[in-house]
């Protein structure tokens, strides 16, 4: 018997939660992706942490040593937070561990999510049309 499971809208968090589901479920488990065509994301240019970057990599086989990924996402790469004008100096706050995380446009992140849940989660990944 297999389990269904939606995950309602492609923006960031819906496809980072899509992604997680078909990466630490079993082939039991169908992932949904719902969402309307019709409603626009926030298109925004987004920043990241290591632990995005962790989850793109098991769901989609992502990396950042691959040219072309980068430039799927329109994404440049990050290694800290710098603070201005919060104290008499500014200062750069590095990621934890030394992770590497990065900026990216998200309105490229459906379509690239899209493909690759498609190719490597081909059992499990689905998506559905649909105003919710």
């Amino acid at each position: 018997m297999q389990r269904k499971i939606a995950v309602v809208g492609v923006g960031s968090a819906g496809l980072l939660s899509a992604a997680h589901l078909c990466t630490w479920l079993d082939d039991s488990w169908q992932v949904c992706s719902v969402y309307d065509p019709k409603k626009k994301i926030l298109g925004i240019g987004e920043s990241t942490n290591g632990a995005f970057i962790n989850v793109l990599e098991r769901s989609t086989n992502f990396s950042l040593a691959y040219a072309e990924d980068i430039a799927a996402l329109d994404a440049t790469l990050k290694y800290g937070s710098k603070f201005t004008n919060w104290r008499k100096q500014s200062w750069i706050n590095p990621l934890l561990s030394g992770n590497i995380a990065v900026h990216f446009n998200n309105r490229r992140l459906k379509d690239f999510m899209f493909e690759r849940l498609g190719r490597q989660w081909p059992k499990q990944f689905s998506v559905l049309e649909a105003d919710v």
